[in-house]
């Protein structure tokens, strides 16, 4: 009994000094949420490289934490969760900016621009009455028929 003491203590100190790796449930939805708002932010369109990274990095994340390497998991989504969060500033600056430059163009076009002369709304004008005209005459009407005189012409003999 003295011997399976010393194997289950043995057991047991080498379990709490290695550390039992546990499923990095928390990362890997930090890491999702973070590529999730990156994409809200339209960051494959303003930052596609920072996106880029922060995707493919949960996507080996992912694949690691199902295949349970749980350490190289857990790191694989810190970075994930990283670039993504960087690659949602990153768009938010790029639009900002876009929307600055986009602003200042059209300040610049007022500025350059001579104001269009303020036409006075005019006074509605009367319309002119017209004057009534009469129908025009019915036309004549037709001709009577004529009649045949009853002219037979004299017998052969």
């Amino acid at each position: 009994m003295t011997m399976n003491l010393r194997t289950s203590l043995l057991f047991f100190l080498l379990l709490i000094i290695t550390g039992c790796a546990s499923a990095p449930r928390q990362e890997l939805q930090s890491a999702r949420g973070a590529v999730a708002r990156a994409y809200a932010e339209q960051a494959p369109h303003y930052a596609p490289r920072e996106y880029q990274a922060a995707k493919i990095a949960l996507e080996d994340g992912e694949s690691l934490f199902h295949r349970g390497d749980y350490e190289l998991a857990a790191k694989a989504l810190v970075y994930a969760k990283a670039h993504g969060r960087q690659a949602a500033s990153e768009a938010r600056r790029e639009k900002t900016r876009i929307e600055q430059e986009r602003l200042q163009y059209y300040q610049e076009l007022i500025r350059l621009e001579p104001p269009a002369p303020v036409a006075e709304p005019a006074e509605p004008e009367e319309k002119p009455q017209r004057e009534k005209v009469s129908p025009p005459p019915p036309p004549p009407p037709p001709p009577p028929p004529q009649t045949k005189k009853n002219t037979q012409s004299p017998p052969i003999p």
